[in-house]
């Protein structure tokens, strides 16, 4: 399967006439672009349009000027693309840390976001998906991908601990906590296991607290929290294992028309294993904008962010 980035960031053509004016060296480079067309041309058969050879022409002028060309000020920063493969709870924090980290350090820096579960995500790197860095919900998927050899070991860090709340948006069923115990609820929602951390915290929160009972017939299961999170908003389940992020998230974007109505429970930690999420930077040509990025995490602003968004400290340093 071949990949392909898209909404990069491309020079227009007045910018990039600007900059090969500004560049020395390019002269040389279009005289040497020029001679090749004029001997194809002798060879090429006649239907080949001029148009399209002037067309060529302007393309590698162009290519051949951004790859020469250099920022002369902070007024004029270069253009960068990055591409982050994202968890799909921690997409909306990554989003406003991208933006602090733009702002802050790389204001020339254009960040694409794709976010999924991270058992598909992981999927698609293995496949040659062109990610620059990879903010997971778990460790299991990085150990594959450093097992793999497709991720950088020594930039692997955990960049937060996630919670696991369970959320009720049917007042009839009374608290969270309670209609679980008392078995007060037809469907309970949760991000599918095989492929979410959160999914597997989860089944592991129900065995702990539930140890006698078999709820497999009333669990439903979304791809990742997201999905299980609008399992109970759509009022598919009456209780659902989320992401403590995402209610913050929901209070911030009011998904709700009435947020006393979303009632939640804030799971013990000992009733399931640590939800530690960890961050690699994908074996590419150039990591080291990646790396930066991934650095940026252990400043205060950063870990201001994380906890605002309702994630415990991991061991960023």
């Amino acid at each position: 399967m071949k990949w392909q980035t898209t909404s990069r960031s491309e020079p227009t053509l007045s910018k990039a006439r600007s900059r090969v004016k500004r560049n020395s060296g390019f002269s040389t480079g279009r005289h040497v672009v020029a001679g090749f067309f004029a001997t194809l041309s002798s060879f090429a058969p006649r239907f080949i349009a001029t148009q399209i050879t002037l067309t060529l022409l302007l393309k590698l002028s162009v290519a051949y000027a951004d790859s020469n060309s250099a920022c002369k000020s902070k007024s004029e920063p270069c253009t960068e693309t990055i591409t982050i493969a994202s968890a799909a709870n921690f997409t909306p924090t990554l989003r406003e840390l991208a933006a602090q980290f733009q702002q802050q350090q790389m204001p020339g820096l254009a960040i694409n976001i794709v976010s999924g579960s991270s058992g598909k995500l992981t999927t698609q790197i293995l496949q040659g998906a062109p990610f620059d860095l990879f903010f997971s919900a778990d460790q299991q998927t990085i150990n594959r991908l450093i097992d793999a050899g497709v991720a950088s070991a020594k930039s692997r860090v955990s960049y937060a601990r996630g919670q696991l709340i369970l959320v009720s948006h049917n007042p009839q069923i009374g608290s969270p906590e309670q209609a679980l115990h008392n078995s007060r609820f037809n469907k309970i929602a949760i991000a599918n296991p095989r492929l979410a951390p959160y999914g597997r915290a989860a089944l592991k929160a129900l065995q702990s607290a539930l140890p006698e009972q078999d709820l497999s017939d009333r669990l439903l299961k979304g791809e990742n929290v997201t999905q299980a999170y609008q399992f109970v908003l759509s009022a598919n389940a009456d209780l659902g294992f989320v992401a403590a992020s995402q209610l913050i998230i929901a209070n911030k974007n009011a998904q709700v028309g009435s947020q006393s109505s979303m009632q939640y429970w804030t799971v013990p930690q000992e009733l399931y294993t640590p939800i530690l999420q960890d961050a690699v930077v994908i074996n590419r040509p150039s990591p080291s904008t990646a790396q930066r990025f991934l650095d940026y995490l252990s400043s205060p602003s950063a870990q201001s962010t994380l906890k605002r968004y309702g994630y415990l400290p991991g061991n960023v340093h």
